[in-house]
């Protein structure tokens, strides 16, 4: 009867052994497929020195750390610390942060990937790569940059520098808002680009900018200056055309060369190269100038205004002036050894001008209905 009960409470025991062992098993294949069965659609571990899992409440927190490098939702994650949440479907990366999807790369000290918005954000040297069919790239560099993927928008804030290496055009700014799509970015607070081509530049800035169509045109507004061999051109408002090499200036716009001044309702600047080789100035136009390069008084220096004045810049000085329609100018030019003196004030429907090496007034051609003061005096 003793051996018969010890072996009925073997059995016992042994049933108990196995249901627990069942239940363990059960447990640990529940756990398994909480853990991984929806995760390889969208989360692919490549490497990490570390990985710790976590249940916290309803949320799974993954742990990863050291040379990390994984996939998620189809974007590759390289960090040296990351969680990733579940639930919350958020990922978090510190050090070193490198993310890649596609044809863009993000790189930053930290980062976070929102996957229900499809949002990323990175924060302290962050730096968003677009990169072109054509080899080249186009960056934001900032504090702080978030990404929409869905839209494929960029926002960037503080500190901004973006560079296009295929227009070579450097941009910077405090607010930067580009469009991936269509190829358009805004940009606010003092931005100021800089086109640069060998040794000539052309900086542009303004309160407030917009690019369109990849930097096929380019829309300054407010407190707009161009600085662009040795002048300065003022405005309230600028349109930049990049194919065709010019600029459209309104809203009092000015013009401040070596020994010049020139105004109107509009001006419009050509560039070869970056380098400015003419100007137009239509309705009310007016420059003022000198032969000598100093500060100019519009009281007592030369003078030309006309309806339309085109003049013509050749290795950074002006060489030809023309002007058509209601014409008036004033030209006083001192003696000197190969000229007299002389003192003219001319009033005509067109003239021209030409100017000499040494800025000097070599030749002056009017047409059609020419009256005036003419005064020549040897001294």
């Amino acid at each position: 009867m003793g051996e018969k009960k010890y072996t009925k409470m073997n059995i016992q025991k042994m049933h108990r052994l196995i249901a627990l062992m069942l239940a363990e098993f059960l447990f640990c294949l529940y756990l398994f497929n909480y853990i991984f069965a929806d995760e390889p659609a969208h989360f692919n571990l490549i490497n990490a020195n570390k990985m710790n899992i976590d249940l916290i409440g309803n949320e799974r927190v993954t742990t990863l750390t050291g040379d990390i490098d994984f996939f998620y939702n189809q974007i590759e994650f390289k960090s040296q610390n990351a969680q990733i949440f579940e639930k919350k479907e958020i990922v978090k990366l510190t050090n070193e942060v490198e993310i890649i999807d596609d044809t863009l790369k993000c790189t930053a000290h930290k980062a976070q990937y929102f996957k229900k918005k499809e949002m990323i954000y990175l924060q302290g040297n962050a730096v968003f790569t677009e990169f072109h069919s054509d080899n080249t790239i186009r960056t934001f560099k900032a504090d702080k940059i978030t990404y929409y993927r869905n839209k494929r928008l960029v926002i960037a804030k503080d500190n901004i520098i973006s560079y296009d290496q295929r227009e070579g055009i450097t941009i910077t700014g405090g607010y930067a808002r580009y469009d991936i799509n269509d190829g358009y970015g805004f940009l606010k607070y003092h931005p100021v680009l800089v086109h640069k081509e060998d040794e000539d530049t052309l900086i542009i800035s303004s309160k407030e900018m917009e690019f369109f169509k990849n930097y096929e045109k380019l829309v300054a507004t407010y407190n707009v200056r161009v600085n662009v061999s040795n002048s300065l051109t003022t405005s309230r408002f600028l349109i930049y055309f990049n194919k065709e090499n010019k600029a459209i200036l309104l809203g009092e716009p000015q013009f401040k060369g070596e020994n010049s001044i020139a105004s109107g309702e509009e001006l419009q600047l050509y560039f070869s190269e970056r380098e400015l080789t003419e100007i137009h100035i239509k309705d009310n136009a007016q420059i003022f100038y000198s032969e000598k390069q100093k500060e100019i008084d519009k009281k007592g220096d030369n003078y030309l205004f006309s309806d339309l004045i085109k003049i013509k810049i050749r290795d950074r000085k002006i060489k030809f002036l023309q002007a058509e329609g209601n014409v008036q100018a004033r030209y006083e030019q001192e003696q000197t050894e190969k000229r007299d003196y002389a003192k003219n004030i001319i009033f005509g429907d067109t003239l021209r001008m030409f100017i000499d090496e040494e800025d000097r007034i070599d030749n002056i051609r009017a047409n059609n209905r020419i009256t005036g003061n003419f005064f020549f005096q040897k001294k």
